[in-house]
């Protein structure tokens, strides 16, 4: 025998062993997601193709269907080609970001194109930077100054902030609607610091930049808007969606509406709760079934 082996002993491992070459596997994954998990994040994800795989995971758990962890979602949505490709750009140069510690000391506002049948329509929004939270918005046919005060006018009224000591500073970019002389004076009347961004630095704010990229994926590209009045029900509902339900990664993974109402702590240590004790069940079927193929 070249190996130098005994006869017996080799024919009674080649009986006991498979001599095919397949990559070590372990008989238990205790851990690994049960068939059912699998099947409802399939389903879940085919139901809503827009949402990424850190939306589903959050939507799975806070609907109490699956409870597991944003890689384990992304692993199953890669097997079955269903991951959508996803590209970032980079900061040209860095800037001191806004660094609140809690809603309503930041805020950014922002105008982009939305195209109705050929005539472009203006979305004016207003960011809270510490909650990611839309305060404010404006589907409007203009882009005047005046357009803007609107909308941080009726925000500041509806968060009850214009009798408030504390009032929010308003970053935005050099727009010439923004750089308004009459703009200025009444945002320092109402005691409002206005921060400009740097010319021809989109980064300086890269949050509301995000968005505005977000609810155009989201709500503007896949279809297209019979009017204004359909305009601002797709979009309102689209920013619904996103102030309450969609998750976000600079946040723990909880929604800008969990964040401003203090509240992220309670739903990240909830969810901790749900998924170990979801591993444990996990761990309990798995066990079970491999007990059953011995």
């Amino acid at each position: 025998m070249v190996l130098g082996l005994n006869p017996d002993r080799f024919y009674q491992w080649r009986a006991r062993e498979s001599l095919v070459d397949k990559p070590p596997i372990a008989k238990t994954i205790p851990h690994r997601l049960v068939k059912a998990e699998q099947d409802e994040i399939i389903r879940y994800a085919l139901e809503h193709p827009e949402q990424r795989h850190r939306e589903l995971w959050y939507n799975l758990a806070r609907e109490g269907k699956v409870y597991t962890s944003p890689s384990s979602v992304y692993r199953m949505l890669k097997w079955e080609d269903l991951v959508q490709p996803h590209a970032f750009g980079k900061p040209h140069r860095s800037k001191e970001k806004p660094d609140p510690t809690g809603p309503h000391q930041d805020w950014m506002v922002d105008i982009t194109y939305i195209p109705i049948h050929a005539v472009d329509w203006y979305l004016i929004v207003l960011i809270d930077v510490y909650s990611r939270y839309i305060v404010g918005w404006e589907l409007s046919s203009s882009m005047t100054w005046r357009d803007i005060w609107r909308v941080f006018d009726f925000a500041m009224e509806d968060w009850g902030l214009r009798d408030s000591h504390e009032k929010p500073r308003l970053h935005n970019d050099n727009g010439s609607q923004l750089k308004a002389r009459k703009l200025g004076q009444l945002l320092k009347e109402l005691g409002v610091l206005q921060d400009f961004s740097r010319p021809r630095v989109p980064e300086d704010l890269a949050i509301l930049e995000r968005f505005m990229r977000t609810v155009k994926q989201g709500a503007v590209y896949p279809g297209e808007y019979g009017d204004q009045y359909e305009a601002r029900d797709g979009i309102g509902q689209f920013i619904d969606y996103y102030n309450h339900r969609r998750p976000h990664q600079s946040l723990g993974y909880v929604t800008p509406h969990d964040m401003l109402t203090g509240k992220a702590q309670e739903v990240i240590g909830q969810r901790k709760k749900q998924h170990s004790l979801a591993q444990k069940e996990r761990n309990r079927i798995n066990r079970q079934m491999a007990k059953r193929q011995d």
